[in-house]
């Protein structure tokens, strides 16, 4: 897509992320899709020469990434987030499958800034945090 398009408007959140070479895995991830925006909810390690590592080709993804104190810091000034779960739970959100939730996402990054939130590697997102996000 073109500058300035929908997935200019996309952030990955990756929520206390505890393995660096998560963190460049993303980045590189990310770059592949032509999605920039990278923000990290209390990294463990960062930055690391491990995330310059698995970040290969992505680099400028990595070293505009935005280290954040909390969920909300990273979520400010989005409209739409989408957590992301392995785990059945009982909530009060819709639940969505990922070709649903990727639909959402774009129709809402076409106007606006949207977020995907990704859990801690070891123990996800939690009930709280999942509730903070839209879907």
């Amino acid at each position: 897509m073109k500058a300035g398009g929908p997935l200019s408007r996309i952030r990955v959140v990756l929520l206390q992320p505890s393995h660096p070479g998560n963190i460049g895995a993303a980045a590189r991830a990310m770059k592949t899709m032509g999605i920039t925006q990278l923000r990290l909810v209390r990294p463990k390690c960062f930055p690391h020469p491990e995330a310059r590592a698995m970040a290969s080709g992505a680099l400028d993804v990595l070293e505009s990434a935005h280290a954040c104190a909390s969920l909300e810091e990273a979520l400010a000034g989005t409209t739409y987030s989408v957590a992301l779960s392995a785990r059945a739970r009982a909530l009060s959100h819709s639940l969505l499958d990922a070709r649903a939730a990727a639909r959402e996402l774009l129709s809402a990054a076409r106007r606006d800034e949207v977020a995907i939130v990704f859990g801690n590697e070891t123990v996800g997102l939690s009930n709280k945090e999942i509730m903070r996000c839209s879907a």
